[in-house]
């Protein structure tokens, strides 16, 4: 009875602080739980109250000026874990395997508990969550309620950042994936899993444990599925997304999967919102070069198109429409011709003068344009240049080719440029940033006619690049600028100071790192094939 009192008053969120903290509420379930152990309808009882405790969404803390927490208090997650609920819940999982209501309260609490990061983590690295949560999906794997519970723990505990490694090493990618091709007609299975698996992609061990068991496949024909499940599909697309930052990985969906990419397209080509993530994809696939032949034989540049001239008033899709140009444009002078063939320039164009205060339009615009541009012109002269090739030929018969250029794969990029964030004391501004056209500066400019030149750096000063944030990147007190995406900054390191870039994304910011970097190695070992 005093169990479902308490558990009556933890409905009231007023309540549950007063009950928790005070009188020490989890301390004494959990004395009655062990003074219990063969009471099983005690234990669940038991687990659903402390679950009502961690359901608790409390507001966040009130700070000061210097932003200085005040009046600091414990999390309800942190004092049930302090008094050994935790604990006692994942022992019972244990204890308790032939139990499912038992099982599914203890799940439920424990999703619940671990909203809270840092208990989670503390979870994980001190009372083996990880396996035990695994190992109850592995045991149940028939029981649909217990999967349902055990997967949407799992979504929640892959928000914590050092459990996704473990959750890969203890083969939980492959249970995810089996509990998806076992029960796929739930809809909860297969959301939560999937949310689970976008999160995991974001780690390394991850991405590698799906490459190592082929996991792309598995995930893309359970797409092919499920496709009438937008919310769903909608989720796979930010899975692949974040897959595609191993290149193995991003050409496995593009030879494996473009096909069905593009049906979801087709079937949601009405919904602008799905269409940004969907071209998100694309973009970040167009990032390795033999995927770019797919995707344009798919029509993708054409769907591209087709969605600016469907949703102009969808602000977010234009942005979205015209960076998915610019990747696909910026790999070659091909690809960048279809573009303008299809008259992307032109509605480049247009929709820069539909929003000109729309900043993100703007330098989307910019840099796409840009790169247009240039690699027209790139075009003209490589028409130029082998016009007078032939000519030669003919002359003297025969034609020297001449040494491979070690900057083939990056030449482009780097002579075109691209709008980035140049960052000063915490502040940042777009500029076209790109190299000086005997590739021995790095120039950066205003992203807008009449580009007027805002700063060079000699390569002879330049000492080294290197991905992540540094000084410059760093927002100060009064700064009104939006912080630096850490993925995607990089900085020019000088032997008098630095050059602290953004990039849109983490994919344009790692080629930037390498396409520098190259530069820098030919600059000093190779200089006349500049």
């Amino acid at each position: 009875m005093a169990l479902r009192a308490l558990g009556n008053l933890s409905f009231c969120d007023e309540n549950i602080r007063f009950i928790v903290e005070e009188h020490h509420a989890t301390k004494a379930i959990v004395a009655g739980m062990r003074a219990h152990p063969k009471d099983d309808e005690a234990q669940q009882l038991s687990m659903e109250v402390i679950g009502n405790f961690a359901s608790l969404e409390e507001a966040p803390p009130e700070v000061d000026n210097e932003g200085n927490v005040i009046n600091p208090k414990d999390s309800i997650h942190s004092i049930i874990l302090r008094e050994a609920g935790c604990a006692q819940i994942l022992s019972n999982l244990k204890s308790y395997g032939h139990n499912s209501a038992v099982l599914k309260a203890g799940l439920d609490a424990l999703a619940n508990i671990a909203n809270d990061i840092e208990v989670t983590e503390i979870m994980a690295s001190r009372q083996n969550l990880v396996p035990i949560v695994i190992e109850v999906m592995q045991a149940n794997d028939w029981d649909l309620e217990v999967v349902s519970r055990a997967v949407n723990l799992l979504a929640v505990m892959s928000y914590a950042k050092s459990v996704q490694p473990l959750i890969a090493q203890l083969d939980g990618i492959q249970v995810l994936l089996a509990a998806m091709e076992q029960h796929g007609t739930s809809e909860e299975v297969l959301a939560s899993a999937q949310l689970a698996m976008t999160n995991l992609a974001g780690n390394e061990d991850s991405r590698t444990a799906i490459r190592n068991m082929e996991g792309v496949s598995t995930i893309l024909s359970l797409l092919e599925s499920n496709v009438t499940q937008k919310e769903y599909v909608v989720e796979v697309l930010k899975t692949l997304t974040r897959l595609c930052s191993d290149d193995q990985l991003s050409s496995s969906i593009a030879s494996r999967g473009m096909h069905i990419i593009m049906g979801a397209i087709d079937r949601y080509n009405r919904d602008p919102d799905f269409l940004s993530v969907a071209f998100r994809l694309l973009g970040h696939l167009a990032f390795v070069e033999a995927n770019l032949t797919v995707i344009v034989q798919h029509n993708g540049i054409q769907k591209v198109i087709q969605a600016i001239s469907s949703h102009p008033d969808s602000q977010n899709l234009m942005v979205r429409c015209i960076q998915t140009l610019d990747n696909i444009a910026m790999a070659n002078k091909e690809n960048a011709a279809i573009v303008i063939d299809e008259g992307g320039k032109e509605l480049i164009d247009t929709i820069k003068e539909t929003y000109p205060d729309n900043a993100e339009i703007q330098k989307a615009g910019d840099s796409a344009l840009l790169s247009l541009s240039a690699l027209e012109n790139l075009s003209k002269s490589a028409e130029i240049t082998a016009k007078a090739a032939r000519l030669g030929a003919t002359k003297n018969k025969t034609v020297d080719e001449g040494p491979k250029d070690p900057l083939q794969e990056y030449r482009a990029l780097l002579k075109a440029g691209k709008v980035l964030k140049v960052w000063i004391k915490g502040s940042s501004q777009p500029a076209h940033v790109l190299c000086s056209p005997d590739f021995r500066s790095i120039v950066w400019q205003e992203s807008k006619p009449p580009q007027k030149k805002l700063g060079a750096i000699d390569l002879r000063t330049v000492t080294g690049v290197r991905a992540g944030t540094n000084d410059g990147h760093k927002k100060g007190m009064l700064s009104t600028s939006k912080a630096v995406d850490a993925e995607c900054a990089f900085t020019v390191l000088t032997d008098r100071g630095s050059l602290d870039l953004e990039a849109t994304n983490f994919k344009d910011a790692e080629n930037w790192v390498k396409a520098i970097s190259l530069l820098l190695k030919v600059f000093r070992e190779n200089p006349q094939a500049l």
